[in-house]
């Protein structure tokens, strides 16, 4: 079992987490074991940092694939705390839909059909399956740490994301329920400690996830994964479907699911637009990478 701080990126958000717990590693205001920074990038921003306090590391690989790894021990990485990256809240949803194809042999599918959205400033739900939403009356400061009284309307902030999930999803008509919702909540720029760093324990990844797997081995088929702070959260909702295949992504080399041989609804990529141009000698791309080409073909049109 260790304590480590392990952070999403190496680049400005990565270097800026460093010092601040490099800061308070000295001032021995936390006790933790070390810090490892996940980049697939070796020469990221921190990759030629040297702090002094920290027993810090680079490691060298994706996000996704850093992932899938912490399933082979958790008795280590239990008490661990996961800093994620702002940029990339798709992150835990990433883990937990690849754990549920490893375990369970479900492919996760964005879910398109319109669920019950709260009654808050902004609510939405985007063409991919995702659904943002926020307390926030106004644009917010940079930099703000979600305080008690709200920088906006400098009054009493009385809401927690959390609590408005909890309600939005419980005895609605939705086809999602609460208890279906991997819940991941993550302070806004703040530890335990007031150190800037906010973070995710991993028991509290691994405990989210087996209950979710717990609903989809009991035949929940519609299953969400909330990633939020105080005031901001990105809820991505998913429709499990057996999958049939698996395939290695023909750009990033990642495992995917595929079901190609199914009815043509049944798969993912039937549910997104299509690329134009296609090189039909090359295999398909996983979701991640088909996103990319498609972004790139917008780009160019």
């Amino acid at each position: 079992m260790s304590l480590n701080y392990v952070v999403a990126g190496g680049g400005a958000y990565g270097h800026h987490y460093l010092r601040k717990l490099d800061s308070a590693v000295a001032k021995k205001a936390i006790n933790i074991d070390g810090v490892i920074v996940v980049d697939k990038n070796p020469e990221c921003a921190v990759a030629e940092e040297s702090y002094v306090a920290l027993n810090s590391r680079l490691e060298v690989t994706s996000w996704r694939d850093f992932g899938q790894s912490i399933w082979e021990d958790r008795d280590y990485w239990v008490d661990s705390v996961w800093v994620p990256a702002p940029i990339a809240p798709h992150i835990l949803a990433q883990w937990v839909t690849d754990r549920l194809l490893a375990t369970q042999n479900k492919g996760a599918v964005p879910k398109l059909d319109p669920i019950h959205l709260p009654d808050i400033p902004y609510a939405k739900s985007l063409p991919d399956g995702r659904v943002l939403l926020s307390h926030a009356p106004g644009t917010c400061p940079l930099n703000c740490i979600e305080p008690a009284v709200c920088a906006i309307t400098h009054a009493e902030r009385w809401w927690e994301m959390g609590e408005t999930i909890d309600s939005a999803f419980t005895n609605n008509p939705s086809t999602l329920s609460r208890d279906s919702i991997a819940m991941f909540f993550c302070k806004h720029h703040c530890d335990a400690g007031e150190n800037d760093v906010g973070g995710i324990r991993f028991r509290t990844i691994y405990d989210e996830y087996d209950r979710i797997e717990s609903q989809v081995m009991s035949g929940q088929t519609t299953v969400g994964i909330a990633t939020f702070s105080s005031c901001h959260g990105i809820l991505n909702v998913y429709e499990m479907v057996n999958s049939i295949s698996t395939k290695i992504c023909t750009q990033c080399s990642s495992e995917f699911w595929c079901n190609s041989d199914a009815e043509e609804s049944a798969c993912w990529c039937m549910r997104m637009a299509q690329l134009k141009n296609l090189d039909s000698s090359r295999d398909c791309f996983c979701p991640d990478c088909l996103q990319q080409q498609l972004k790139q073909q917008d780009s160019a049109n």
